[in-house]
């Protein structure tokens, strides 16, 4: 499922330029809007999986470590 969000984002803004660069067709505003809407929300999944993957290993690193405040010895 993620593979298939992923080439959808890319071939939205593909399938415009393409039209463009084989059909010869104009490329008016509405065609730019929608490339730069497409690779904004493209840009925008990328830097959210990255976020939360830098977390995601932030807290696996931080379970791994034991704490040793819990731990205490008491000497009699």
């Amino acid at each position: 499922m993620e593979v298939l969000r992923i080439l959808i984002s890319v071939l939205v803004p593909a399938n415009k330029v393409l039209a463009v660069i084989f059909y010869h067709e104009k490329f008016q505003a509405e065609k730019g809007v929608s490339v730069f809407l497409s690779f904004g929300g493209f840009i925008s999944y990328f830097f959210v999986e990255i976020k939360t993957s830098k977390k995601e290993k932030m807290k696996l690193k931080n379970t791994t470590t034991t704490s040793y405040g819990d731990d205490q010895i008491s000497e009699a």
